[in-house]
């Protein structure tokens, strides 16, 4: 099982760092297409193209991560109120209506990836292809999925650990 964690962790924290390469990208892009405008008159076209996509890599390749560094926000105080095996029954639903959510997501957005890529559907103004950005974003879901089973199954592990 640690070996499992340390490569799922490894591979967050690589797609990780690629989300961190959108956002310095997506910066320098609007960077030089507004000191275009100032100067030249003429701004990038199809600028909202380049920063919609790679914003939508940037988020999905970050939320494994997040998933690895506890970074999203719990609510936390009224479950606090629970004895203990009633808030482990809680969070293990929540849990797994997550992980399923995630799961549905991660498979909608592979089968648009390979819907884009069939029927060759294309951005307005620069032409440029949907399905890579489907298929970036059905790996960044993957990985948040797979990080979101392995911490529900190191929780589970950890009660049975704590109840011995």
């Amino acid at each position: 099982m640690e070996k499992l964690k340390k490569i799922v962790y490894k591979l967050d924290d690589i797609l990780g760092g690629v989300s961190s390469v959108f956002i310095f990208a997506n910066m320098v892009v609007v960077t030089i297409s507004v000191a275009m405008r100032i100067l030249l008159h003429s701004p990038i076209s199809g600028l909202t193209d380049i920063v919609g996509f790679l914003s939508a890599l940037n988020a999905a390749f970050a939320l494994g991560y997040t998933e690895k560094e506890k970074g999203f926000i719990q609510v936390d105080f009224v479950r606090e109120f629970f004895p203990r095996l009633l808030q482990r029954a809680i969070l293990s639903v929540i849990s797994c209506i997550s992980i399923a959510a995630l799961g549905i997501i991660t498979v909608q957005f592979f089968r648009y990836g390979l819907s884009t890529y069939a029927n060759g559907n294309v951005t307005w103004v620069m032409f440029l292809p949907y399905y890579p950005i489907a298929f970036g974003c059905f790996l960044g879901m993957l990985f948040y999925t797979i990080t979101s089973l392995l911490h529900f199954v190191l929780d589970i592990h950890a009660w049975k650990e704590v109840g011995k």
